[in-house]
């Protein structure tokens, strides 16, 4: 899955479970821009970041999504 979906992918999962994004990146321990740009497909989470996506959302919400990274 490419960035731009993944983005989507964590965009959608946080809306549905009424998530901020501020929340969200300090539950990460991110800065909220470094979010923004993980959510816009211009940045890949790394292995860190990823694991606290699976956690927080379930990890088959995220399999396959980093398989290309």
């Amino acid at each position: 899955m490419n960035a731009e979906k993944t983005g989507a992918l964590i965009t959608y999962e946080r809306c549905k479970r009424h998530i901020s994004q501020l929340a969200l990146a300090a539950y990460l321990g991110i800065d909220p821009a470094t979010l923004r740009k993980i959510e816009g497909g211009e940045k890949v989470p790394d292995q860190k970041i990823r694991k606290k996506l699976a956690d927080c959302f379930g990890a088959e919400q995220f399999e396959g999504c980093w398989d290309d990274c």
